[in-house]
C-alpha cells in the first residue's frame, strides 16, 4: 500500500510539472517573473518561501546588428534553494535553444524535458516538492 500512496504522489506531481510546461508554452511570447512565481504558487500549491529573482546575461554580439542578444534568467527559490529556473530573452520570449544549451546536461531528475527528445525546457529540482 505505501508503494501505491508513493506512485500516486509522483504522478500527481508530474502532471503538475506538465501543466506548468504547459504554461510556459501558451505564454511562451511573454514570461515574466512574476507570472511565472505566481503560476507556480498555483499549479504547484506552493505558498511558502518562495522568492524570485532576475539576471541578466549580457551578449554584446548583437550590436553590431542593432539587436540586443541578452538572455534573462528566472530563477524561483525555495528556503534558499534553487526550485525552477528559465532563460528568457530581453522581450520575454520564451528562449528555447537557451534553456536547451544551460539544462540540457543536468540530470534527468532536475529538467522537465520537451517532448520526443527535444531537449530541457526548464529546470526543476523535484527534490523540493
Amino acid at each position: 500500500m505505501h508503494h501505491l500512496k508513493l506512485f500516486e504522489n509522483f504522478t500527481d506531481l508530474e502532471t503538475q510539472i506538465e501543466s506548468l510546461n504547459d504554461w510556459i508554452e501558451a505564454n511562451s511570447d511573454h514570461i515574466d517573473a512574476n507570472s511565472l512565481l505566481e503560476e507556480v504558487k498555483t499549479l504547484l500549491g506552493l505558498d511558502d518561501q518562495l522568492v524570485v529573482t532576475e539576471k541578466v546575461q549580457k551578449d554584446a554580439s548583437g550590436d553590431e546588428y542593432g539587436e540586443d542578444w541578452s538572455r534573462k534568467q528566472i530563477t524561483i527559490t525555495r528556503n534558499g534553494r534553487d526550485l525552477i529556473s528559465i532563460w528568457i530573452s530581453p522581450d520575454g520570449r520564451y528562449d528555447y535553444g537557451k534553456n536547451t544549451i544551460e539544462f540540457g546536461d543536468l540530470p534527468k531528475n532536475k529538467i522537465k524535458e520537451a517532448p520526443f527528445g527535444g531537449g530541457a525546457r526548464f529546470f526543476i529540482d523535484r527534490g523540493l516538492l
